[in-house]
Order: C-alpha cells, then sequence, then structure tokens
C-alpha cells in the first residue's frame, strides 16, 4: 500500500530504538495535532504492515529483531486486554438482548 505524506513524514520523525523514543507530544507539535491523530497515524501505519513500537516514552522505530519481538508482545497483550473489555458488551447481549429485552 501506499503511504500519505503524513505517513511518510511520521515514519520521518521517529527515531530508532526505544530509548530514542519520540514522545507523542513532540509528534503532535509537528502537525498541531491532537494525541488521537498520532495515535491513527500509527496504527494506519501498521495496517499497512509497517512496524512502529510504542512505550509510555513515545514511538520509534524498533532497532532490531528482539525489540521488534517485544513490540509484538506488548501489542498482543495490549490487543487481548481490550478484547476482554468488549466480553461485557456480548454478554449483556447474549444475557438481555438474546432473552427478548431492549
Amino acid at each position: 500500500m501506499e503511504l500519505t505524506a503524513n505517513e511518510k513524514k511520521f515514519l520521518s520523525l521517529l527515531k530508532t530504538g526505544e530509548e530514542n523514543a519520540t514522545t507523542g507530544k513532540e509528534l503532535g507539535a509537528f502537525y498541531s495535532a491532537e494525541d488521537s491523530f498520532i495515535r491513527e497515524l500509527s496504527h494506519s501505519l501498521k495496517i499497512k504492515d509497517v512496524i512502529i513500537g510504542s512505550c509510555p516514552r513515545g514511538y520509534f522505530i524498533p532497532a532490531n529483531d528482539e525489540e521488534a519481538r517485544r513490540v509484538g508482545r506488548r501489542e498482543r497483550a495490549r490487543i487481548a486486554k481490550q478484547i476482554a473489555a468488549v466480553r461485557v458488551f456480548d454478554k449483556y447481549e447474549n444475557d438481555r438482548l438474546g432473552k427478548g429485552g431492549h
């Protein structure tokens, strides 16, 4: 997939290695944008198979295979937590809506 101009610029602003992470605030200042815009750019790049790391300090390009694996483990754990939280809606639908309630 072709990268947008914003995605290309975002990548150019990232440093290599978690210890060199660029903060969301720094990225947001460049774009004059909110954190949600930065998260959306990161997400859109991941959908296009670009590996971007994120940590409490910010965003980065993994420096090596081990760092990329660590990023993958963190992403999987984060997504698992989100899925667990969404299960409450499945339970609601099954318990309430499945019984004909509205």
